[in-house]
Parts: structure tokens; C-alpha cells; sequence
């Protein structure tokens, strides 16, 4: 078994017969910097998680947005031929939007 670590940018290679060569605080260094690369990968990881939620965030908001335009623009030219059903459509695509939105929030 091995025990790789970065030291100042050079990669130690030490068998675990020789750990008793190492110094403690080198074994600290060593496992610190392991630990630190591993929360860095996570957190890119995290990063990239929340990159991509926020970009289908963005686009699931430009469709809403573009069916709560389709919808009022479809109230305005029908608004005296039959306001209830008119009314009755735009309502749902703004509930839609806002329920959407809510949850966008989040």
C-alpha cells in the first residue's frame, strides 16, 4: 500500500513501511491536502449541480413567459367574441406561471 500526497506541487510516494520516516506533520500536511482536494471536487461538483438547476430554472421561465404572452395576446384579440372562455384560459396560464415561479423560488 502507498500513500500519495502533493507536497509544493511534487507528488510523494511513500510505502507504508516507510511512514515511520515521516515526520507527523508532514502525515498532517499530507492527509490535509487530500482532504482539501476531495472538499474541492465536491464543491465543483456542487457547483456544477446548481449551474445546471439554475439554467433549466431560466429556461422553464422564458416558456412560461412566452405562454403567458401567447395567452394575453389571445385575450386581447378575442376580448369581445368570448370573454368567459378567454378569461377562464388566461387565469389557468397565469396560475401556471405562478405556481411555476413559486417553485423557481424555492
Amino acid at each position: 500500500s502507498q500513500l500519495n500526497g502533493v507536497h509544493q506541487g511534487m507528488l510523494l510516494v511513500t510505502d507504508c513501511s516507510d511512514q515511520s520516516k515521516v515526520k507527523p506533520t508532514e502525515q498532517k500536511t499530507l492527509r490535509r491536502l487530500a482532504q482539501n482536494r476531495e472538499a474541492a471536487r465536491k464543491s465543483r461538483l456542487r457547483k456544477k449541480a446548481y449551474v445546471q438547476q439554475l439554467e433549466n430554472s431560466r429556461i422553464r421561465l422564458a416558456q412560461l413567459e412566452e405562454e403567458l404572452k401567447r395567452v394575453r395576446q389571445g385575450r386581447s384579440v378575442e376580448s369581445g367574441v368570448s370573454g368567459d372562455h378567454t378569461h377562464l384560459a388566461a387565469g389557468n396560464g397565469v396560475f401556471s406561471f405562478e405556481l411555476e415561479y413559486a417553485r423557481w423560488m424555492e
